[in-house]
């Protein structure tokens, strides 16, 4: 074998150990990014699980999953059939991020939630879920999907042409949106059983317990504003010779409808409570006295105008004692002695109410405490 034939071949196989080397060097850097991608969707998922609420779940898909990704976007349609996610976001965050979407199943269905798509952003298409996303370059929208039901729908959005490109491994964001999955519906549940513990069965408000928590809250939150907060008492009259004569099916009929007709008057700011029997409490944050005011005699004027139905076409004669008080807490004040005057000055009141002849609203003098 001549020189020649030998410096080609040894040529050869440098360049093909070169090769190698090269295709080694790629998978172990492609086997380390994939280490560190599983490390931080390991970290996301921890968060996830971890996540005590529906508030808390959102936080960390719309804020540690976007930064953990590198991500530029990140949305998240909702199936809420019977509203009571909207219901629970309320209490616990009301501002929602705006690629949040709630919706019912025909809503969910027009929308075609159940596809999935990774690739190009086409902004005809994909604009609605994200915003203001014109510099998005790709997408992936995954199906959240337990035990064969549809529960909404993750989007993702990134400005890197090749992240989401044609051909991309999806392994990780299924396997995201399956944990995603199990989240919404535990942190549903668990919603429920909290809801459960601090609704009141008959009436389907809230109950005293739940009260009595939101009364010192919302004491803090005047006293940090330095806006007034007014508190209602409200009490059926001569309830007890409403079940002495019809009965107690027919006088809880008359404790649900008065809830109703309470709540049909309140913003969804106020706090409506039975706070016992045929007893009721509001709270009214952000309202003086003089609005307060108005609010109790449309409450008093809805039960008096209109008879409550019961037994089919039974119709009975309602009205109510109401009592108000009305303070503007100072800042640095106990909460909870500021609440439990609030709440003794406007029963002050509604016993007046209820001695003076019933049927009216009494108001306590506005204080501040």
């Amino acid at each position: 074998m001549d020189d020649s034939i030998r410096e080609n071949r040894a040529r050869a196989i440098k360049d093909e150990n070169r090769s190698l080397k090269s295709q080694l060097r790629q998978l172990w850097n492609q086997a380390r990014e994939n280490e560190q991608k599983q490390m931080r969707m390991l970290e996301i998922e921890s968060r996830l699980i971890g996540a005590e609420g529906l508030k808390a779940l959102i936080d960390v898909l719309f804020d540690d999953l976007k930064a953990a990704n590198g991500l530029d976007m990140i949305g998240l349609a909702v199936v809420d059939e019977a509203q009571e996610i909207e219901a629970y976001l309320e209490e616990e965050c009301p501002e929602l991020p705006p690629t949040l979407f709630l919706m019912d199943a025909a809503d969910a269905a027009h929308a075609r939630l159940s596809r999935f798509y990774v690739g190009h952003f086409e902004g005809r298409l994909h604009a609605d879920w994200f915003g203001e996303a014109a510099e998005l370059r790709g997408v992936a929208m995954v199906p959240l999907l337990r035990g064969g039901k549809l529960l909404g729908r993750l989007h993702l959005g990134t400005r890197d042409p090749n992240r989401y490109a044609e051909g991309v491994g999806t392994y990780f964001l299924e396997r995201l949106a399956n944990v995603t999955a199990v989240c919404i519906e535990n942190a549903v549940n668990i919603q429920r059983l909290k809801q459960f513990g601090v609704t009141d069965t008959l009436t389907g408000i809230k109950n005293r317990r739940y009260f009595d928590q939101r009364l010192v809250e919302e004491v803090i939150r005047a006293q940090r504003e330095e806006r007034p907060l007014g508190c209602l008492f409200v009490d059926i009259d001569k309830f007890k010779r409403i079940n002495d004569n019809y009965g107690h099916p027919v006088g809880d009929a008359v404790i649900a409808e008065t809830a109703r007709r309470i709540a049909s008057h309140l913003r969804k700011s106020d706090v409506l409570a039975r706070y016992g029997g045929e007893e009721f409490v509001v709270l009214l944050p952000a309202m003086d006295q003089g609005a307060s005011y108005e609010i109790a005699e449309r409450i008093r004027c809805s039960l008096e105008a209109e008879p409550v139905p019961y037994h089919g076409d039974g119709q009975l004669a309602v009205t109510v004692s109401l009592g108000l008080a009305c303070v503007t807490p100072a800042p640095g004040g106990e909460a909870r002695d500021v609440g439990e005057m609030l709440l003794k000055r406007a029963d002050d009141a509604l016993l007046e109410a209820k001695e003076s002849g019933r049927n009216r609203v009494v108001t306590a003098e506005c204080f501040r405490a």
